[in-house]
């Protein structure tokens, strides 16, 4: 058990982690607004954890058509960014690191949610 390196500092070229733990993604479904904007909430949450050599972020929508399941936040928009500032300084101000997981549905969405329209392969190919 001498050999455990979990905590231990891990570095690449551009990145320098102070331990190996990584969180996974996880949806919070905390973005209950309809901006699909991370929350004041959001950036507690992820401020808590920042111990974590890394965070990755639960999923996050790319685009007004990458919906596909409610309060769940987007990065797509001027003010979806500015909110998620919040989160990543906060993490940020812990010291630790932060990455977004980018996220389109594709095909899992609900025509509800895309105004009776899915983006899918077959859309793609057509």
């Amino acid at each position: 058990m001498n050999n455990i390196k979990i905590f231990e500092v891990y570095k690449t070229e551009k990145l320098e982690l102070s331990n190996r733990i990584i969180m996974a993604p996880m949806t919070r479904s905390r973005s209950n607004n309809p901006e699909h904007s991370a929350t004041e909430l959001t950036a507690l949450y992820y401020q808590q954890r920042a111990t974590a050599g890394l965070i990755i972020t639960e999923g996050t929508f790319v685009s007004k058509e990458a919906v596909g399941v409610i309060n769940v936040p987007g990065i797509y928009s001027e003010k979806q960014i500015e909110v998620w500032k919040l989160s990543t300084d906060a993490v940020h101000q812990e010291g630790g690191k932060i990455f977004a997981q980018l996220w389109h549905t594709g095909t899992y969405s609900h025509p509800d949610l895309q105004s009776g329209n899915i983006v899918s392969h077959q859309q793609v190919i057509s």
